[in-house]
């Protein structure tokens, strides 16, 4: 029998979240993260509510970020993604360019 014909298996499955000051290159990102290794199992492009992104983030709550934390991330639409690997875990960054960048300060999204 054809080895396609059965489900793959991924030794990992990560959660990768595109913040909205990134979403214009989210194709430039999901390229880098496929080109890695990387399949996506999920998709989802939605715009959370602060609510939602209160809940999210609960384990930063009481952290002098939190509320500019989820102002943001409420600010815009999201990429919500599952990606999975048939190989160990290991790290992954993808960066992109950002005001902060401009000022000689890294900005990046860890996707493990």
């Amino acid at each position: 029998m054809d080895q396609t014909s059965y489900p793959r298996i991924y030794v990992e499955r990560t959660l990768a979240v595109i913040k909205p000051d990134a979403i214009h290159k989210a194709e430039e990102i999901e390229d880098i993260i496929l080109k890695s290794g990387f399949t996506i199992l999920q998709k989802r492009k939605l715009q959370l509510s602060p609510e939602q992104c209160s809940d999210f983030y609960a384990d930063q709550y009481g952290k002098l970020f939190f509320p500019s934390l989820t102002a943001f991330m409420s600010s815009g639409p999201i990429i919500a993604a599952t990606f999975g690997s048939r190989q160990r875990y290991r790290p992954l960054e993808v960066h992109h360019r950002t005001r902060q960048q401009h000022q000689g300060q890294r900005d990046s999204s860890r996707v493990p």
